[in-house]
């Protein structure tokens, strides 16, 4: 599970709008 970790701070220091991005893919 680390690897969700470190994608999920990837996420927040990203922005909201990249994590939109993202999920739109």
């Amino acid at each position: 599970m680390a690897q969700v970790e470190a994608t999920t701070e990837r996420i927040i220091a990203a922005g909201p709008e990249d994590v939109f991005d993202a999920l739109a893919d």
